[in-house]
């Protein structure tokens, strides 16, 4: 099944997404999920 959608701009591979504050860097759910599944990593901010 296709699942790719826009988010944005943006083309990402799955719609499924971490909440914001509850993955850090994503590597903390490697355990409890199969991170290749995950569509983008939400962050709580970005400082550039």
């Amino acid at each position: 099944m296709d699942m790719r959608t826009s988010l944005g701009a943006t083309r990402i591979a799955s719609p499924v997404l971490t909440a914001s504050g509850c993955a850090a860097a994503g590597r903390e759910l490697d355990p409890f999920l199969d991170l290749t599944a995950l569509g983008a990593v939400v962050t709580k901010s970005v400082q550039l």
